[in-house]
């Protein structure tokens, strides 16, 4: 649970988004100099990427540790006899990982949208589409 939940999702996270960084960095080299061309990305572009992804990497991190730790705490202490305080701590403390767990599978669209321009435009864009579509 611990590897599966914690620390597998961030490193692929940040292995795959610093290799579209990569890649987008490398087109830009590679394509030619077109008004035709949407793949070029200015530099600029590039550190606000690496920043939503380094934001996003900690952010889960933060998020899924006390919860994996938590399980993996029940797990090592399942068999041993429990006091009603320790019971207690143990239950307030699980109810608390869980809470900071779901925020993390919901705080997604709101870094996005917070922390980059363009995501915000898209959304508003989004909206505007929608609307026009449902009362022309």
């Amino acid at each position: 649970m611990l590897v599966g939940y914690s620390i597998m999702p961030p490193i692929l996270m940040s292995l795959f988004g610093f290799w579209t960084i990569y890649n987008v960095r490398r087109l830009r080299r590679i394509a030619p100099r077109t008004t035709a061309s949407r793949i070029i990305v200015l530099p600029n572009k590039n550190q606000q990427l690496a920043f939503i992804l380094l934001f996003q990497v900690i952010f889960i991190s933060l998020t899924t540790v006390p919860h994996a730790t938590e399980k993996l705490y029940n797990t090592l202490i399942s068999n041993t006899v429990k006091s009603d305080l320790v019971l207690a701590r143990a239950n307030l403390y699980s109810e608390l990982a869980r809470a900071i767990s779901f925020t993390n599978h919901t705080c997604s669209f709101y870094i996005l949208t917070l922390s980059e321009k363009m995501f915000r435009r898209e959304l508003i864009k989004m909206f505007q589409d929608i609307r026009r579509y449902f009362m022309p």
